[in-house]
């Protein structure tokens, strides 16, 4: 999914050209990108290198799509955020619509809504469609919690997932724990926004100390196996049999099936 997404990036970038006139591009830029379409990294990355330092937005944005979704490089969403800093500088719309959003779910950075929706109305004021369509969803009166969701799930547009999860994420930080867990669950998937294990287990852990008997066995699931997160048994047990009190047989089956396999 996330390799899709960088693909159609840098389609957009090579046919549409960019939203905003690049008068002498490098030839060093197109040779990058289609070296992403091939999967030659080793090509790619160094020209992206070479050109973001040298000051050219597309580079440093394709480059920051790389760290952000860890293609072809370690993700890391601090160096993404460090190139789209760069490009945002440069007025770049994609950059200030991709930070923008980083800023807004707190994905590697800290969370600043304000920043995000002045980051936004630039993108937008410089024609990217996505920035105003998610404009149009922060700007939505904020119904009551049932509301929300069912207006995210009715939404039409190009972009609907993501505007679906971000309505979820807006009522989720009201402490709706149906949406908190369906938030966590999205950033496993990266349904609507950026697989990011670590946050979808800090959501799932929310839920679970709330009570939630599916994130309690969901938590269990996720530390038997370490799966984004620090492997556990003993702590995946006591969440199995905090699923299992509250009538989950198959939490109760698993508690039992870990009891076997940890010493006393």
């Amino acid at each position: 999914m996330a390799r899709i997404a960088l693909l159609l990036a840098a389609l957009c970038l090579l046919i549409c050209g960019t939203l905003q006139a690049e008068p002498d591009e490098p030839p060093e830029f197109r040779a990058a990108a289609e070296a992403i379409f091939r999967g030659d990294y080793d090509t790619a990355l160094p020209l992206l290198r070479e050109q973001g330092a040298e000051g050219y937005p597309p580079s440093q944005y394709l480059l920051s799509l790389l760290y952000l979704v860890g293609d072809g490089v370690e993700r890391n969403e601090t160096a993404a955020a460090f190139w789209l800093h760069k490009a945002v500088l440069k007025d770049y719309p994609l950059a200030q619509y991709q930070l923008a959003v980083m800023l807004d779910e707190g994905l590697g950075i800290e969370p600043d809504e304000a920043v995000a929706r002045t980051l936004l109305e630039r993108a937008e004021l410089n024609g990217n469609a996505s920035a105003e369509n998610r404009l149009r969803i922060m700007r939505t009166p904020v119904g009551s919690d049932k509301e929300e969701l069912e207006a995210a799930d009715g939404l039409a547009a190009a972009n609907a997932k993501s505007g679906a999860f971000l309505h979820r994420l807006r009522v989720a930080r009201r402490g709706n724990t149906g949406a908190q867990y369906a938030v966590g669950l999205a950033y496993f998937s990266g349904e609507g926004t950026v697989r990011n294990p670590d946050k979808a287990v800090e959501w799932i852990r929310k839920v679970a100390v709330a009570g939630d008997v599916r994130a309690q066995s969901l938590l269990g699931t996720l530390l038997a196996h370490g799966d984004g997160v620090k492997h556990d048994l003993r702590e995946a047990i006591e969440w199995y049999r905090k699923a299992a009190a509250q009538g989950d047989a198959e939490a109760e089956a698993a508690a039992r099936a870990l009891s076997n396999k940890v010493k006393p």
